[in-house]
């Protein structure tokens, strides 16, 4: 019987190719400070803005989206702000104004007339 996880078969799963690249580059994991082209400061990421009752769920769907991003490690603490020297500051800036804007299109009127008055 064949294998249909054969490494031969599924190039992409391989530890590297000998060349310097490795699994993670062969996966397309992506630095989490970069911005995907398809990232934009009006997208929704979740289907029920956040009301205050509804948090729990809305919580849940944030983790997993932000997570899908692989930007949770800024709202997690896990990707802290480097220092404004640091050759990845600008970087690291945009992208958590990007996020901001996504969690910010996020909440409820009510609740954004309350944080910004």
């Amino acid at each position: 019987m064949v294998n249909p996880w054969n490494n031969a078969k599924w190039p992409l799963l391989t530890a590297g190719d000998g060349k310097g690249s490795t699994a993670k580059s062969n996966l397309g994991i992506e630095d989490p400070i970069q911005l995907q082209n398809s990232d934009n400061p009006g997208m929704i990421l979740v289907s029920h803005p956040l009301t205050g009752a509804n948090y729990l769920p809305w919580r849940k769907a944030m983790t997993i989206a932000l997570g899908a991003k692989s930007k949770l490690g800024f709202v997690n603490g896990k990707i802290p702000e480097p220092d404004e020297m640091d050759e990845n500051y600008d970087t690291w800036k945009k992208s958590d104004y990007m996020i901001t804007s996504w969690i910010l299109n996020t909440l409820s009127k009510d609740i954004v007339e309350i944080l910004f008055m």
